[in-house]
């Protein structure tokens, strides 16, 4: 997040788009809401691992088997993203 607000902050740089994959969703979320200390208060308190299962279950191998694309969730991003909006599911 240091060159992001280097550029901003120094440069002045301003966004005319703002896209991100995974955890990136959540860093272009913020951005384009213009809560950049609140995003650098995420990333200074995010876990240095992010948690996943370790084991892989029966019913992940078959998730593949049928076209997930991993056996993964993206549960932490998806709730730090609903945090951070005040949405909930």
């Amino acid at each position: 997040m240091a060159a992001e607000k280097y550029v901003r902050e120094v440069k002045g740089y301003k966004w005319d788009i703002i896209s991100g994959v995974s955890i990136g969703a959540l860093n272009g979320m913020m951005l384009a809401m213009e809560k950049y200390a609140r995003l650098e208060e995420l990333w200074k308190s995010m876990p240095k691992k992010v948690p996943y299962k370790k084991d892989v279950s029966l019913w992940q191998i078959m998730k593949i088997l049928f076209g997930a694309k991993s056996i993964y969730s993206n549960k932490f991003v998806e709730d730090l993203i609903n945090q951070n909006t005040n949405r909930t599911r």
